[in-house]
């Protein structure tokens, strides 16, 4: 009846827009489990700089003195801050293209889980040198702040799956279906083919890279196709595409099917 078809179709929009909803969550969720809140990232970086300050003026010193291992600790000390700062600035900063190689040969890096973990080892290596002020507050904070980044981490992978779980839910409720183990697996391809098509690894494709891709998967784009794909997919007009934008088109568009 009529009535039955116009409660069907409330239910149905109900239905797109508490995906439409799940969907924002997911992508807010994703992004924080692999990027810290901004003030987090500046006081890491201020204490990084007071650890490698203080490492090498007191590893010159230890080394001058005849004190190898303090000077040998120094010189981790270092290392491991220096590698803390280049990957927490490589969150906004691609020099050399180091998200190719965090995302390739250092994944846990990637994830703010990982960082935290990697950032209290610098930090409890400075704390060892509790007799001088300005080399165990540095460590200290950064200790404090990598522990931060750890429980931040856990908090955004857990609503993380918990808004998957939810897209599950709503797509056995669109499908009537009880298996819907897809959902995980098209996430999972998604993410994989935005990394296939964004050859910088700078997690911003440019209209090229979407032609270069088109090209290699054997499909033949004008200039003006191109142009209204690049604009759908930009959605606020920056100039690039990037992983927010492609994840609302893949699992909002039918076109996804073009890139499986």
């Amino acid at each position: 009846s009529g009535r039955g078809r116009e409660v069907a179709h409330k239910a149905s929009e109900g239905l797109a827009s508490g995906q439409d909803f799940v969907l924002q969550q997911y992508v807010k969720f994703k992004d924080r489990t692999q990027k810290s809140p901004w003030i987090i990232s500046v006081i890491v970086t201020v204490a990084c700089f007071g650890v490698i300050w203080n490492g090498v003026f007191g590893g010159l010193w230890d080394f001058i003195s005849f004190n190898p291992v303090t000077a040998v600790l120094k010189f981790y000390q270092v290392l491991f801050a220096t590698s803390v700062l280049v990957v927490e600035m490589s969150t906004y900063f691609d020099p050399f293209r180091l998200r190719v190689t965090i995302k390739t040969w250092f994944r846990f890096l990637d994830t703010t889980l990982g960082r935290g973990l990697f950032q209290t080892l610098p930090g409890s290596l400075a704390c060892a040198g509790w007799d001088t002020v300005g080399e165990w507050i540095p460590g200290l904070v950064l200790v404090v702040v990598g522990c931060l980044n750890i429980f931040y981490g856990i908090y955004t992978a857990h609503k993380l799956r918990q808004v998957i779980d939810k897209m599950k839910d709503l797509e056995k409720q669109r499908f009537g279906r009880q298996d819907s183990s897809g959902d995980l697996s098209q996430i999972d391809l998604m993410t994989s083919k935005f990394s296939a098509i964004d050859v910088n690894g700078n997690g911003k494709l440019t209209k090229q890279d979407l032609l270069q891709a088109c090209t290699e998967l054997k499909i033949e784009l004008t200039q003006s196709d191109a142009d209204m794909v690049f604009t759908a997919l930009d959605r606020n007009d920056k100039g690039f595409v990037d992983v927010k934008d492609f994840e609302s088109w893949w699992f909002k568009s039918k076109a996804a099917g073009l890139f499986v």
